[in-house]
């Protein structure tokens, strides 16, 4: 189809001008960078199942179970942070003139670093980049919106650009997220990251002369950022010096020179290998012989415990009439030869020591 003027002879009409339109805009992008910083805070917990000890002096020693909690107790955010940038792209082919860059996040008014002065000429394919870092208040996310402004009569055209501040994937700086826990008798005990529970078990003694003792016993924890705490306990030792204290059978059973606990020195007094009157056996062997029944060892056993824990120094009055009859009645007889009414005689002496040897009568007991 043909556009002719009839005026014209009917020829074509004639090309009288052409606009054109140009709609040059710059490009806007930035980023939002979320950041805080967590302090974790710990508490430290000692305890033990003993708080006091009573001793005879060169008495073995004394195991005490101790237990440390280290606890963390919770944290503490601080420091909330935005930080990022925002690019210029002028992809027109020719300048841009800026008059000036907003940045906008919630309620706070974002100040850019953009290392030139506005207004400022952008050249064609050029661009500016811009950074900020805010602080904020909490971590409550926020949307961060940038608006580039330009100069009025300027052949292209602004533009805007967002970016979601979004803590939920915060770049978190940890300060004391774990502490490293030592004790100043056992030593160190170990280095954690969460709540944890050590248990560990301590000697208490040998105390070669009577007193009274104490053992201080600190555990403590170094945070990795400088946080420190401790916790400590005291066992208060009595070491008797004039009535002493009682040690069972069980206690002379394993202090001997065989072990398997620590040689007691009392031993040495008696000799593990002296016979024990007639009864064939020793004093050491008097005692591992299980009585079966046999009322003779029933009291030959605590009949060893009371002579040794006399030997060791523990007062021996509550016992001395019991010990006497005992004595009488190992001098006169032989195991095969305990039965019938004598078996009383030897039960009764026999429920005297043993109630020395716990404890119950004379000086009371020592702590095994």
């Amino acid at each position: 189809m043909r556009f002719v003027n009839p005026n014209q002879n009917g020829l074509p009409y004639g090309l009288s001008h052409v606009d054109f339109c140009l709609d040059w805009e710059v490009i806007a992008s930035k980023t939002a960078e979320t950041s805080y910083t967590r302090d974790f805070a710990w508490g430290i917990e000692k305890t033990a199942d003993a708080t006091s000890l009573t001793m005879m002096p060169g008495q073995g020693e004394v195991l005490v179970n101790y237990t440390v909690d280290v606890t963390r107790t919770g944290f503490a955010d601080s420091d909330f942070a935005v930080s990022g940038s925002v690019s210029v792209f002028n992809p027109a082919p020719i300048a841009a003139e800026i008059a000036s860059i907003d940045d906008v996040m919630g309620s706070y008014s974002v100040t850019l670093d953009c290392g030139v002065t506005f207004p400022y000429t952008l050249g064609s394919l050029e661009t500016l980049t811009c950074t900020y870092l805010t602080a904020v208040l909490d971590a409550t996310s926020l949307t961060n919106v940038a608006t580039v402004n330009v100069v009025e009569g300027s052949l292209v055209g602004g533009d805007s650009a967002e970016a979601l501040a979004d803590f939920s994937a915060a770049d978190v700086t940890s300060v004391d997220a774990c502490v490293a826990v030592d004790d100043t008798l056992k030593g160190e005990l170990g280095f954690t990251c969460t709540s944890q529970t050590y248990n560990y078990t301590l000697p208490v003694g040998p105390y070669a002369a009577c007193g009274v003792y104490q053992v201080v016993n600190v555990a403590s924890f170094v945070g990795t950022d400088g946080e420190t705490g401790s916790d400590s306990w005291t066992v208060d030792v009595d070491v008797p010096c004039q009535s002493g204290c009682t040690l069972t059978q069980g206690y002379w059973k394993t202090h001997s020179a065989y072990g398997p606990a620590r040689y007691d020195e009392t031993w040495a007094l008696i000799g593990e290998g002296t016979a024990f009157f007639s009864s064939g056996k020793s004093y050491y062997q008097v005692l591992w012989t299980p009585p079966a029944g046999n009322a003779y060892y029933v009291l030959a056993r605590q009949y060893v415990a009371a002579r040794l824990n006399g030997l060791n120094g523990a007062d021996t009055t509550a016992a001395s009439a019991a010990f006497t009859s005992a004595t009488s009645l190992f001098t006169l007889y032989t195991p095969a030869q305990v039965k019938g009414p004598l078996k009383s005689q030897f039960i009764s002496a026999a429920t005297t020591l043993d109630a020395y040897n716990n404890g119950l009568i004379g000086p009371g007991h020592c702590d095994e």
